[in-house]
């Protein structure tokens, strides 16, 4: 099947019922999760990164059903048409909350056009090129949504990242 991710709105904590009953009516859909630490538990859970978003993956005819699913309010518009979010940014999303843990989300300039990028160097900083495990992050730009997703970076996380430019170097 042809279609495209959209973003359902949901109620208020109803977005991984929503997920849950997506799934089960067999439409591939993702509910972003914040995941959280818990020490004492092998299961790890986490609160929605985008409070109130579902995305679905649907075709244009299929989008008149989604008002009518348990926990919909409705769909998210941009300039009057239903938002539509690219392929790579999906799996930019999914990559980088299996990777990271603490993320951050922070309204940025929207442009539908641009490119998915990271836009900030991790674990380096200009002035001492050395690690600083408080200031250490990852930023990535999700121009069609709007939010750039930023994780903290723990100590242990720093040794195993590679160097993205050759003239810098990783200090211990």
């Amino acid at each position: 099947m042809s279609g495209n991710w959209y973003i359902l709105y949901t109620n208020p904590g109803q977005e991984k019922k929503v997920s849950a009953y997506l799934t089960k009516k067999g439409y591939e859909n993702f509910c972003p999760l914040n995941p959280l630490d818990y020490s004492d538990r092998k299961k790890q859970s986490g609160d929605p990164l985008f409070p109130r978003y579902v995305f679905v993956y649907m075709s244009a005819a299929q989008l008149l059903t989604v008002r009518s699913f348990p926990g919909v309010l409705q769909l998210v518009y941009w300039l009057s048409k239903p938002a539509m979010v690219k392929d790579e940014e999906i799996k930019i999303i999914r990559e980088f909350c299996s990777k990271h843990r603490h993320i951050e989300l922070s309204k940025s300039f929207v442009d539908a056009e641009e490119v998915c990028q990271v836009t900030r160097v991790p674990y380096l900083s200009a002035e001492k090129l050395s690690i600083s495990p408080i200031k250490s992050c990852v930023k990535v730009l999700l121009p069609s949504l709007g939010y750039t997703m930023t994780a903290f970076l723990e100590q242990e996380e720093l040794g195993i990242l590679p160097v993205s430019h050759s003239n810098l170097k990783m200090v211990s």
